[in-house]
């Protein structure tokens, strides 16, 4: 009986360890898409960058920032996977041109290409979160909570050093850590592109990636310390009930 109880103690802290981890990566991933797909977001963005003044290559700069603000739009929709094609024409420097070349949509295909799998890492990780929860409290019952509560905080422990490490690693070198990042996740040089030539890199620059890289984080942070207030309010609300339980 007892090596029965230990059993069910052991999965049952071993789903609850895989649930916490699913859960934080999913509200990662949910924090990624919140500011990849916030048009106030590249708003914002392109007002501190001055990004409609300088775009173009000179002679011809400038563009409407309704302009930009369409552009914008159909980029979003195509990394949802809601546009076939990143084709389409504006006026930039006064010019009406294509707005981006074979080299930037080639790009753009490798992106939303990872953008699609963090959608897929999603799901999968939605579905192995409902089973891991399922299993949870079907071995441990009520006192599935504490469990879930504890698991959580340790986790999550472990991936806000993770978080701090990256945090840190961008406010020290973030153009180092950028280039990283692109060699770890593509596997051709078509990142690479000229500032000078490419309206796509025009659009987002590096400073652009910097603060959308600590927005993420800021919401990511949000999420992972809501998670752990509610962790810690279950585990508070548990050992009240054990009390009660000793006394009665």
């Amino acid at each position: 009986m007892e090596q029965r109880k230990g059993a069910r103690r052991i999965w049952g802290g071993v789903a609850a360890g895989v649930a916490s981890v699913c859960l934080l990566v999913i509200l990662l991933l949910d924090a990624v898409a919140i500011v990849a797909f916030s048009k106030a977001h590249y708003a914002r963005q392109y007002s501190q960058l001055g990004v409609a003044q300088t775009l173009g290559t000179p002679p011809q700069v400038g563009m409407r920032e309704e302009d930009l603000m369409q552009v914008t739009d159909h980029l979003i929709e195509y990394l949802k996977g809601n546009r076939e094609n990143l084709d389409m024409q504006a006026r930039i420097g006064g010019v009406t041109r294509e707005v981006f070349t074979t080299l930037e949509k080639e790009h753009m295909v490798d992106v939303q290409a990872l953008f699609a799998a963090g959608f897929a890492l999603r799901n999968i990780l939605r579905v192995v979160l409902a089973a891991s929860l399922i299993a949870l409290f079907a071995l441990r019952g009520r006192r599935g909570f504490a469990t879930l509560a504890f698991a959580l905080l340790v986790a999550l422990a472990a991936l806000l050093v993770a978080l701090g490490v990256l945090v840190v690693a961008a406010l020290v070198d973030f153009n180092g850590l950028f280039v990283k990042f692109h060699e770890l996740f593509f596997t051709n040089d078509k990142w690479i592109l000229d500032p000078n030539v490419h309206v796509l890199i025009q659009m987002v620059p590096e400073a652009f990636f910097y603060n959308t890289a600590m927005a993420i984080a800021l919401w990511c942070g949000g999420f992972w310390l809501g998670a752990a207030a509610l962790a810690i309010a279950v585990l508070v609300c548990a050992r009240r009930a054990r009390r009660r339980e000793v006394r009665a």
